[in-house]
């Protein structure tokens, strides 16, 4: 029984995190990429880290990441911890308060645990963030939600409230 218990544990946090996504996805609005909006295409996953807590199963996939590499430009988005897109990449951007962004992420949170600019490692009191999309078919979903886009470094939402930090 406690092996059903740990799979229902992540599946309600996997569930949880889904919420939040989808909720913190709302502010944000199909823009135009902006000139130079990933400074390179090849990038390595430099660190992971659950800024308000994760599952132990969540912290060990996410730290047997780094130094695996990432492509990322203005119309790709592949990683080894990303579901490939069957179609074609692209991004909705927006530039956000670092407190709008914290905030939008800790709605799907309880408790005290909350998302902050010190614990997203954010130093900018603005970001540019954006969403992955695949289209397929016709239709949108979402790969991943970048939570900030620097010209050195890219920080990915991942699961259970993760985050995934590209050099």
């Amino acid at each position: 029984m406690p092996r059903l218990s740990a799979t229902v544990g992540v599946f309600v946090c996997w569930l949880l995190f889904t919420v939040a996504l989808a909720a913190s996805c709302s502010a944000l609005a199909q823009n135009a990429a902006p000139t130079g909006a990933f400074a390179k295409t090849r990038w390595v996953v430099a660190d992971g880290y659950c800024p308000v807590g994760c599952a132990a199963l969540v912290s060990d996939f996410i730290k047997a990441q780094v130094g695996t590499a990432v492509t990322l430009s203005n119309n790709q988005f592949s990683a080894p911890f990303l579901d490939p897109c069957s179609g074609t990449v692209h991004f909705q951007y927006a530039t956000l308060e670092t407190r709008q962004l914290a905030s939008e992420l800790s709605q799907g949170l309880s408790g005290k645990k909350q998302f902050t600019a010190e614990n997203m490692r954010l130093a900018s009191p603005r970001v540019l963030t954006a969403l992955a999309l695949c289209n397929s078919d016709g239709s949108d979903s979402t790969m991943a939600r970048i939570l900030s886009i620097e010209p050195d470094r890219i920080r990915v939402l991942f699961e259970g409230w993760s985050i995934i930090e590209l050099r």
